[in-house]
């Protein structure tokens, strides 16, 4: 009886195994490759299932399996939409850079007599709190700074480390039971 039993488990087993590579063809890489494209662009399972054809759960399997690849395209996709955008710190200083320029220009052509000026110079302010706030002035650090600073964080580190071993020396060693 248990021979039986055993005998018609493997059977099964072998027949469902054979259904599902031999029956349906398994996906290939293409369809996973599109997959990871369609969702690393936020699709949904569901929108993808019924664009390549393939069930929302091995949909889920596969990005479980290639979550890192996945994180990895959502982020290049991220980033190529914020180029495309303008919205890199790039783009944004060029764009602001130029606005604020034309926008000086055209009020030193402006007769400040007959035009109304307050809307223009109102821009201009904006425009150049907007500049120093978001893209603050970078400092140069001479050699001898950038040594010091260096020196300074080598001190730090070295203070930390001793501290470290001082905190070791007094802690009891406990054995695990």
């Amino acid at each position: 009886m248990f021979v039986c039993v055993f005998l018609c488990v493997i059977l099964r087993f072998e027949h469902s195994c054979r259904r599902t590579t031999e029956g349906k063809p398994m996906k290939g890489e293409h369809t996973r490759q599109k997959f990871l494209e369609l969702r690393a662009q936020g699709k949904s399972f569901r929108a993808i299932e019924i664009e390549i054809g393939t069930s929302r759960g091995t949909l889920a399997k596969w990005a479980q399996e290639d979550r890192e690849e996945l994180t990895n395209l959502k982020a290049i996709e991220r980033d190529a939409m914020l180029e495309k955008y303008l919205l890199t710190n790039q783009a944004q200083l060029e764009l602001f850079g130029t606005q604020f320029t034309r926008l000086k220009e055209e009020l030193q052509k402006r007769d400040l007599s007959d035009i109304p000026t307050p809307k223009l110079l109102e821009l201009v302010l904006k425009y150049s709190t907007r500049l120093t706030a978001d893209f603050p002035a970078q400092t140069i650090d001479t050699e001898e700074e950038l040594a010091k600073e260096k020196a300074s964080r080598e001190e730090m580190r070295e203070a930390m480390r001793e501290a470290m071993r001082g905190v070791q020396a007094t802690m009891p060693i406990r054995s695990w039971q």
